[in-house]
């Protein structure tokens, strides 16, 4: 069976394979400071890419590098996605500017989170517009603010947040994020998960939580913790990724409320 071959990367595409590549090694140089040495299944494995092999051929510019990709690159190794990418964000800051405030039927204005596609269909198009795909700022809140965010969050004032961090996935109205702190969730090796503290935790409310699922979760008074909600012979504890941690699980009680689920995650520098 005939192959077809891979088109050739325009100028620009190279340029930001280039740039992508530099800060990645510029990543990893300064990780060795610390004794730490990221290797691309790592990368693939906190942006969320899958294996090694695309990371790999977007950093070496043999498949151009698109815009979700660039925010989970950028987002896991500290980059800038618009120093990176010039072409992909000034298209994105292009789109933005031109829908960033739309009126809607009642006469009042939206903000460009709830945009519901760039493209609004005109009246007589024979087609329905496509979901919003730009990547969205979420704030980085306290893990005290996380564990009433049910209660604060309708009224979160936007100065409040600690800072705000674009994310490739949709968190919904009310997404969050937060900080690790301390070495419960940082696990031994090559583990597949791994959130070593300043690690950055994008948290989606209105995600079910099962076992398996990365959550949130609020308890002995209001901070919040982060841990793994897992089974055991038919109960929910909350498990810690770091063997040597203590108590490693710990029994999701009634009184305990699960804040949200983490969907996706990265280091900043």
């Amino acid at each position: 069976m005939a192959t077809v071959p891979k088109r050739s990367l325009t100028d620009d595409e190279k340029a930001d394979a280039a740039r992508l590549n530099a800060a990645w090694q510029d990543y990893k140089a300064k990780c060795k400071e610390k004794g730490e040495s990221p290797t691309q299944i790592w990368l693939g494995s906190v942006s969320g890419l899958g294996g090694q092999s695309a990371v790999g051929q977007y950093l070496r510019g043999i498949i151009p590098i698109n815009l979700k990709a660039l925010v989970a690159i950028c987002n896991a190794i500290g980059a800038r996605p618009e120093e990176i990418s010039p072409r992909l964000t000034g298209a994105l800051t292009e789109i933005s500017k031109n829908h960033q405030v739309r009126e809607n039927p009642n006469g009042h204005e939206r903000s460009a989170n709830e945009v519901e596609a760039y493209n609004p269909p005109a009246i007589g198009d024979n087609f329905e517009a496509g979901p919003d795909l730009r990547p969205r700022k979420y704030p980085e809140i306290s893990w005290v603010q996380a564990g009433m965010w049910t209660v604060i969050g309708e009224n979160f004032v936007r100065e409040e947040a600690a800072a705000w961090h674009y994310c490739p996935f949709d968190l919904g109205e009310k997404g969050f994020v937060l900080r690790v702190r301390g070495t419960s969730m940082t696990a031994p090796g090559e583990a597949r998960h791994t959130f070593p503290e300043g690690t950055l935790l994008f948290v989606n409310p209105d995600i079910e939580a099962v076992p398996g699922k990365f959550v949130i979760v609020a308890r002995n008074g209001n901070e919040a913790t982060f841990k793994r909600l897992t089974i055991e012979e038919g109960e929910l504890f909350l498990e810690a990724l770091n063997p040597t941690w203590q108590p490693r699980y710990v029994r999701l009680e009634a009184d305990h409320h699960i804040c949200g689920v983490v969907v996706f995650s990265g280091m900043p520098l």
